[in-house]
């Protein structure tokens, strides 16, 4: 059974270093797609381990077409989120002043 299921099997030390010395990294569409999502530091650290293992990176053709396909539709997302957020800061802004100033606290006088 355990040579039907080798990938449930733990690996030795030499295995994981043979595994990591020669391995070929094929990254899927969204990982591409989360540079639109990531933070500027994240996708530098990526972009910079991408780079670093770079002869041994594989990019399948259906990968880089689901990219182009859904690239816009990922930037406009985070737009919209952009957007969400600079709402939701406005309104309690406003929310917060309309609370504050149905206090009457200028009218008021302090002892």
């Amino acid at each position: 059974m355990k040579n039907e299921f080798k990938a449930f099997q733990s690996l030795s030390e030499e295995e994981l270093k043979t595994l990591w010395e020669n391995a070929v990294f094929i990254f899927d569409t969204n990982v591409l797609l989360n540079f639109y999502r990531y933070q500027t530091s994240t996708v530098d650290d990526l972009v910079q381990l991408i780079s670093a293992l770079e002869e041994r990176v594989w990019l399948p053709y259906h990968v880089g077409l689901e990219f182009y396909r859904n690239r816009k539709n990922t930037i406009a997302e985070q737009h919209n989120k952009f957007g969400q957020v600079k709402n939701i800061v406005e309104n309690s802004i406003a929310g917060l002043e309309n609370k504050l100033n149905n206090l009457q606290l200028s009218k008021r006088h302090s002892e």
